[in-house]
């Protein structure tokens, strides 16, 4: 017999809709999805709507030193309610930032210099915390080699200990790096010529280091600072996600890093700029 039963099926993927009622539909757009052709890119949220789901980060806790992998949800968002739930009261600290392109992953094995994840660090948004007691930093397993032009973007503040640098990330030997130097708001890059601009101190900045000799932009919130950065190839050591090969750790919070094998445009430097103020809420 007919009930009049309706039977409603969706594909994966897709959105469920039923005639007559607007359901809304959850979007995502990540760093991927604003400049494509991402090289390596390691943060607390996906890297594009096409990576939601993959592995984002490993954590181990304090209390017992139990270790588990957390991946982001289709909203693109990390899984903070199961990473809450692993935690269980303890402090919770990244072992391994995987590599969200490729398969070039940021570890740290020694417990002292783990960074933290606080899960509301930046109002309800989880933040990796580095501090300089702490050596705190992750690093790829082996070298790195990129030449110029390449654009490196990250999302970092510094809490404190201004007067000297604080990288936020090292590549090839000292020949790449950029984060905040020793000045009062003082943001920097470099490939063997070092591109200076500000931004305020203690605040959330977004950084796209866009190096490419002379025709570089230390682009901070959207605006540009031409500069040039030099010549010099990320060759001949790791890939740091803060500087303690060289003592530069950084003190201070951070989200997301990642690089691109080109120069990006100063649009497209905008336009993730934006995408990364929206998401973060800074």
């Amino acid at each position: 017999m007919d009930y009049g039963i309706v039977k409603y099926t969706r594909s994966v993927g897709s959105s469920f809709m039923v005639p007559g009622i607007t359901n809304p539909v959850i979007t995502y757009s990540g760093p991927g999805d604003v400049v494509a052709g991402g090289l390596n890119w390691w943060g607390l949220r996906a890297y594009s709507s096409r990576t939601v789901g993959s592995k984002a980060i490993r954590l181990r806790r304090d209390s017992d030193n139990a270790e588990s992998d957390f991946s982001t949800r289709p909203s693109g968002d990390l899984d903070v309610t199961s990473i809450a739930t692993f935690g269980i009261g303890a402090s919770l600290f990244a072992t391994t930032l995987y590599d969200q392109i490729g398969s070039i992953h940021l570890v740290q094995a020694t417990t002292t210099s783990q960074p933290q994840l606080v899960l509301s660090g930046l109002g309800t948004r989880p933040v990796l915390r580095f501090t300089a007691a702490g050596q705190s930093s992750l690093a790829t397993a082996g070298n790195v080699a990129q030449n110029q032009p390449m654009t490196v973007s990250w999302v970092a503040k510094r809490t404190g200990g201004a007067g000297v640098f604080h990288g936020v990330f090292l590549a090839g030997n000292g020949n790449w790096a950029g984060g905040f130097n020793p000045a009062s708001g003082g943001i920097f890059m470099l490939a063997s010529s070092e591109v200076d601009a500000t931004g305020a101190e203690g605040s959330f900045h977004a950084v796209q280091s866009v190096l490419n000799g002379a025709s570089s932009d230390l682009n901070i919130d959207g605006t540009a600072n031409a500069g040039d950065a030099g010549t010099s190839a990320a060759t001949g050591n790791v890939l740091e996600y803060s500087d303690k090969l060289f003592g530069n750790v950084l003190n201070g919070d951070s989200m997301e890093l990642g690089w691109w094998p080109f120069a990006f445009s100063g649009g497209q430097s905008s336009s993730m700029s934006s995408n990364q103020h929206a998401y973060w809420g800074f």
